[in-house]
């Protein structure tokens, strides 16, 4: 869609569809700043990098039908060799995660997800090993839940 302006602000819309149902989002062309709203859903985020490997952000959501709203926090560092992000809500949700790539065919990552107002947490480990013909994905959680895949790349004769 053609640019427009918005609250004063140059913005940029764009359409997206999800099943079927039309979805508008609005991008503050002049900053990393978003808004969205679906369905009496509204958000408003903002994302930073500090540093070239760390960046921050938060997000401010509302909830029409539910008449909730909520403030969240993110974080997210880069190193050479690993990702680490955390997410913090007032919805009572603090989310971690850490990917490391030990080598070039072979990363490991975990990840936490805290619910503080029920006091219930989930961990969960996972591999992504990369072979000349296949690739191996696992995961397992801390409830004992499992999982694994493995996909064949085939070459092509021509």
């Amino acid at each position: 869609m053609a640019c427009t302006k918005i609250t004063g602000c140059p913005s940029r819309c764009q359409l997206i569809g999800s099943h079927g149902i039309p979805m508008p989002a609005v991008q503050d062309s002049d900053s990393p700043e978003w808004m969205r709203w679906y369905c009496g859903i509204a958000g408003l985020n903002y994302f930073q990098s500090v540093t070239p490997r760390f960046s921050a952000g938060g997000e401010f959501f509302w909830l029409g039908g539910q008449l909730r709203s909520g403030v969240g926090l993110a974080v997210r560092h880069t190193g050479d060799n690993h990702i680490a992000t955390m997410q913090l809500a007032t919805t009572g949700i603090l989310s971690a995660q850490y990917a490391h790539k030990v080598t070039d065919k072979v990363t490991l990552a975990t990840d936490l997800l805290w619910h503080w107002t029920s006091r219930e947490a989930t961990a969960t480990m996972g591999y992504d090993v990369s072979l000349r013909q296949a690739r191996l994905q696992g995961k397992i959680d801390s409830a004992g839940e499992h999982g694994g895949a493995v996909a064949e790349s085939c070459r092509s004769i021509t």
